[in-house]
């Protein structure tokens, strides 16, 4: 009798060890398995926050670019962009844009321009709106200032918009003018208006695509006022409105001599630039 307990007394304890190791095993999978899945989640919201962070590159240097190609006729630039989650957008006839000038019956550009879009991965959060580039206005007075305007936003997940919808409105000084053919001769103020109206072109590629600047086209408009004082309003979509009114010089001093400032030259320079991806 006591060796048959004995027997059942090492059966019971081998059965014993055989579930304890079952069970120590089952918990190493589950933590094996789920740490796996962490590190894989992790993963993908580095490489999500990564790619987002080099589209905000990408489209920085896509606004040097089309700035760039404005102001030299026929020139192109590309940058590359990698894309894994991401999904680039780009939109033609995005917004409307009217800008005019007082004393003119009609507008000194009007039409629809483009806008570039990047949308983040599923893992990728920002904030619900900040400037990256330029100013959100709708007139620049600064030279120095660049007519693009770069946001981040919160659209349903993380996004960047770049759009040109602003113009340049600065002061050229004075100086004197001579026209025989219209007869007009004397000093006048000068102002320019210039503007990029950004289009997009064809569309293409996926993965690692080559997104493209390229100038097709500059016009120059040149209105002459009979004021010294000109006021220019820009309306953008019918809703929202800015203006400015440069004051002009009345009189200009020459050789000792004070002579009247006859008017005001506006240039308005509009340039065309085409963005398209291959």
């Amino acid at each position: 009798m006591m060796a048959y307990g004995f027997r059942r007394s090492i059966a019971r304890k081998g059965a014993s060890v055989l579930i304890s190791a079952l069970v120590v095993s089952s918990t190493t999978l589950t933590i094996t398995v789920a740490a796996l899945m962490f590190s894989d989640n992790l993963l993908k919201i580095q490489l999500d926050v990564s790619e987002f962070e080099q589209a905000r590159n990408v489209l920085l240097t896509l606004a040097d670019m089309v700035e760039d190609v404005s102001a030299n006729p026929m020139s192109a630039h590309y940058v590359r962009f990698n894309i894994r989650t991401s999904r680039p957008c780009f939109e033609n006839d995005y917004s409307t844009i009217s800008v005019t000038v007082d004393g003119l019956p009609e507008p000194v550009v009007e039409g629809r321009s483009g806008v570039v879009k990047v949308e983040g991965g599923p893992f990728v959060g920002t904030v619900e709106k900040k400037m990256l580039l330029g100013k959100d206005c709708l007139i620049v007075d600064d030279i120095s200032e660049p007519l693009a305007a770069l946001f981040e936003e919160q659209d349903n997940g993380a996004q960047l918009r770049l759009d040109y919808m602003r113009v340049r409105v600065t002061s050229l000084g004075c100086f004197y003018y001579y026209d025989a053919g219209n007869g007009v001769r004397g000093y006048l103020n000068a102002v320019r208006i210039a503007f990029i109206n950004m289009t997009v072109g064809k569309t293409i590629g996926s993965g690692s695509i080559d997104v493209v600047a390229r100038s097709v086209g500059t016009k120059l408009r040149t209105i002459i006022l009979p004021y010294n004082e000109v006021k220019v309003r820009v309306t953008v979509d019918g809703l929202r409105t800015e203006e400015i009114t440069l004051e002009g010089l009345e009189t200009i001093e020459s050789d000792g001599i004070q002579y009247p400032v006859i008017g005001t030259i506006v240039q308005v320079l509009t340039s065309e630039v085409e963005v398209i991806s291959e």
